[in-house]
């Protein structure tokens, strides 16, 4: 297969397709935390998450 050199010029993006092609190209890392007044240990999952005291965050990054 040839491509033609003229599709891919970089020098003819503007910056918002600059970033957009970064962050396509970026590693994802996503991170879920959990925090509960129960147990998890003692009462299990099911009651862990559903005990009303019960929270999850989510991180994520790029590099």
């Amino acid at each position: 297969m040839i491509v033609s050199n003229k599709l891919f010029k970089r020098n003819d993006e503007s910056g918002e397709a600059r970033s957009r092609r970064r962050i396509l190209n970026a590693t994802a890392r996503h991170e879920i935390e959990t925090d509960s007044s129960i147990d998890i240990k003692k009462a299990g999952a099911y009651k862990y998450a559903q005990s009303p005291a019960f929270e999850w965050y989510c991180h994520n990054r790029f590099f």
